[in-house]
């Protein structure tokens, strides 16, 4: 079944007069178009990771073990819409390419969605609530997928090369920082400057609707040129697809671990909520010095990572990355009201603004140079293995492993906070829905473990599948020029 299927290119080589690139070395404009749509998925990514737990048991008196339920309940419904989606943009036709219908249907629908996630009517029960945040939260991840299934399929069709592939990444991971400043220092900049209150969480959701649209939608203008390619004529199950596609080593150990360290993440993600209100006297600007420090630094350090990543097996600096990544996260163990104390401070749009303990800085700052490094390695081995599938089976399948690659996004986004809900409920954590209320000591011991504690133990019992990853640059180009 090797290369016994016919691949449809579009055009020739060069650029056809519907200016559609063939080369392998992508056009400026397309690695910084097709990067930009990143800010869409992985910003609703970060808005849930970080606010759905804190702004359901604070505001809509859902217990945090029940909002984690709510969020993993939709990935369950997301194991059928995944694949699906998979392979509907797999075999789907058009003059827009295979990729991009789909994008345009999940970037409208998944900005409306976001509004609604936060823009909650006022019901006459939590069961009503719980009932309410279940939809939305369906519909929005189901737009996720809808958007992120075919983006993430695009590179390995966009080009053949390895190297070229590494690039278009470093631009993805680039503006994955951006979202960082988007998700994780904008959006708690607005509940902050909003009041922090329910009004201020319903001020963020339309600010960021808006950014997610702009942001998808000129993903989709921009790679109107790039290359893509059609679904090959002859037809197989889809249970034949997902047998062989689970048939990919390299992919599947990439996966797992990339399960394992999201699930790590979701986990941190999902405490600093609950830190800003517990340990930080309630601020939302400590969130925002968060980000901005967070994701300055992935941005300082990202061509040193790619640097590194031409000279050595990605694998390995893979592993110096999360293994740091986890080292700096123990650190959270040591954090307190101490950190929250203002070094300097300054005024503006009406109210003090502080800059935190160099502690509490040179933390993120730790923890951004190690992120960007996981991101780069990780973001560019999972496309190289996607088309290492092509090279062994002669399938057309990208959206199939991207669809594998997004529900493992998801499903870790939901472990993570069902795994802090459930340690926070255990210890005896107080629900609201007028704000933050004084919580016992074994709760506050309990954020202490979830974020110190579970977020490393993830990144490390990763390693061994990164170990087991056998990918190379050198392998996978042998392989397409000996298929």
């Amino acid at each position: 079944m090797r290369r016994n299927v016919l691949e449809a290119q579009v055009k020739s080589a060069g650029r056809d007069k519907k200016g559609t690139y063939m080369q392998d070395r992508l056009p400026f404009n397309v690695k910084f178009g097709w990067g930009m749509g990143s800010i869409g998925p992985i910003s609703m990514m970060y808005l849930i990771s970080f606010f759905a737990s804190i702004f359901m048991a604070t505001y809509l008196g859902i217990s945090p073990t029940a909002a984690g339920a709510i969020i993993l309940f939709t990935k369950i419904v997301n194991m059928l819409t995944d694949p699906l989606i998979g392979l509907l943009s797999d075999r789907m036709k058009s003059t827009w390419g295979r990729r991009r219908p789909f994008m345009l249907i999940g970037g409208v629908v998944g900005s409306i969605s976001c509004v609604l996630f936060f823009v909650v009517p006022e019901l006459d029960s939590t069961a009503a609530y719980i009932g309410y945040m279940s939809i939305v939260t369906v519909v929005y991840f189901t737009a996720y997928t809808t958007f992120n299934v075919p983006y993430l399929a695009m590179p390995a069709e966009m080009t053949d090369s390895p190297d070229e592939r590494t690039s278009l990444m470093t631009w993805r991971v680039f503006f994955v920082s951006i979202s960082g400043y988007v998700g994780l220092a904008l959006a708690p900049f607005l509940i902050a400057i909003g009041g922090q209150g329910r009004d201020a969480y319903e001020f963020m959701g339309i600010a960021m609707g808006f950014i997610l649209f702009i942001a998808m939608m000129y993903a989709i203008f921009a790679t109107r040129t790039a290359k893509f390619t059609e679904h090959e004529s002859t037809q197989y199950s889809f249970r034949e697809q997902i047998e062989t596609a689970l048939g990919n080593k390299p992919f599947m150990n990439i996966t797992i671990a990339k399960l394992l360290q999201l699930t790590g993440l979701s986990t941190t993600t999902a405490a600093l909520g609950y830190l800003v209100l517990y340990f930080y006297g309630g601020d939302y600007w400590m969130l925002t010095v968060y980000g901005l420090c967070l994701n300055t630094a992935s941005i300082a350090i990202i061509y040193v990572w790619r640097h590194f990543a031409k000279s050595m097996e990605k694998k390995h600096l893979y592993v110096i990355a999360i293994a740091g990544y986890g080292l700096c996260g123990m650190t959270w163990w040591f954090t307190g009201p101490a950190e929250a104390e203002a070094l300097a401070s300054f005024a503006a749009f009406g109210r003090d603004w502080i800059i935190p303990s160099w502690e509490f800085c040179l933390r993120c700052v730790g923890l951004g140079i190690f992120t960007a490094g996981v991101l780069l390695l990780g973001q560019s081995m999972v496309p190289d293995a996607i088309a290492y599938d092509y090279v062994r089976t002669g399938l057309r399948r990208e959206g199939i492993f991207s669809a594998m690659y997004s529900f493992v996004e998801k499903a870790a986004l939901a472990f993570g906070p069902l795994i802090l809900g459930v340690i926070l409920d255990m210890n005896g954590f107080i629900t609201s829905t007028a704000g933050p209320v004084e919580q016992p000591q074994s709760a506050i011991n309990a954020l202490y473990f979830g974020i110190a504690i579970v977020p490393p133990f993830f990144a490390f019992i990763s390693i061994p599948f990164l170990l087991a990853y056998d990918l190379t640059d050198e392998k996978l180009k042998a392989s397409a020029q000996n298929p």
